[in-house]
């Protein structure tokens, strides 16, 4: 479960390991749901989202600051609220497009398989989306998959955590094992090569 003590802790993380992360991020403030323009989405969002953005809401937007220096980890780039309801609705549009292009009575003729209105987008990675699932888990929490249009088709159900808590909690092992360090020269995030054992372990999130 993701709660203010786990943030204050990767906070303290960052800190430690000489990472200014949190001077690139904006304030957060109170967010409680999607809706659509045309007002026929709507996702209520679960504790664990609402407490990640009155964190911090997304990256401040400064000319000439390299948008890096805002990342998670070396390319988890983190959606404001903002940001991630503009993808999450226009990413809905795309998937009933998708399925209108898809094989009649196969998955991919369903708008669901494609992307679904409880998928909220909180980090891109450069080919993919790391989404929370507001249907999946307990009241407030919230599960993460991997959304990458093309993977495999058993994949795309899988949801990768238990909860945004548990993602939050690698990123700071992550760092505290030496997979994740702050290149303070270049001012962004680098990693280890990626080992068999690291991807098992972490599930190819981070």
């Amino acid at each position: 479960m993701l709660t203010e003590q786990l943030l204050d802790r990767l906070s303290a993380t960052w800190r430690a390991h000489g990472a200014p992360i949190e001077d690139a991020l904006a304030p957060g403030g109170a967010v409680d749901s999607f809706t659509s323009e045309d007002g026929r989405l709507h996702v209520d969002l679960p504790d664990e989202l609402r407490t990640w953005w009155a964190w911090h809401d997304g990256r401040i937007k400064q000319e000439g600051r390299d948008i890096r220096a805002s990342y998670m980890g070396p390319l988890l780039r983190p959606y404001s609220s903002t940001s991630s309801r503009e993808w999450w609705e226009r990413m809905m549009v795309e998937a009933i497009d998708a399925a209108a292009d898809g094989p009649e009575g196969t998955p991919l003729a369903d708008p669901d398989h494609w992307w679904r209105e409880a998928w909220v987008p909180l980090f891109n990675d450069g080919t993919g989306d790391l989404v929370a699932d507001c249907e999946l888990g307990p009241a407030g929490v919230t599960p993460i998959r991997r959304v990458e249009w093309g993977m495999d088709l058993q994949e795309a159900p899988r949801a990768r955590t238990e909860s945004l808590g548990q993602l939050v909690e690698w990123w700071i092992e992550a760092i505290e094992l030496g997979i994740w360090t702050w290149d303070k020269d270049r001012g962004m995030w680098a990693k280890t090569r990626w080992e068999p054992e690291i991807r098992q372990r972490y599930d190819g999130l981070i």
